[in-house]
């Protein structure tokens, strides 16, 4: 049975503005500020990449990682060669 478990469905995107072109088979390092009701304001940082075969106008997967444990996003992308895994499987 699949209850309770999260499934996914594809949703359109108009996507975030950028050309695919220039972020193909780049590492991309973004600072953003996470904001809770309760909670101190705190910068996060969030890495994401585009594998260089990416087309524009043709939608691609999305993988999230959170890491935990400390430690920091980049050491989790180099040590399960998150890139290598993007450009073979296609998704972001």
């Amino acid at each position: 049975s699949f209850q309770g478990l999260a499934m996914a469905v594809p949703v359109s995107s108009a996507g975030c503005g950028l050309s695919q072109r220039q972020l193909k088979g780049k590492l991309r390092n973004e600072t953003l500020l996470w904001q809770e009701p309760g909670l101190p304001a705190v910068n996060r940082s969030v890495l994401s990449y585009v594998p260089s075969g990416a087309q524009d106008g043709k939608p691609l997967p999305v993988v999230i990682v959170f890491h935990g444990w400390g430690g920091h996003a980049i050491d989790y992308h180099e040590k399960y060669t998150f890139g290598a895994l993007a450009e073979a499987a296609e998704f972001l």
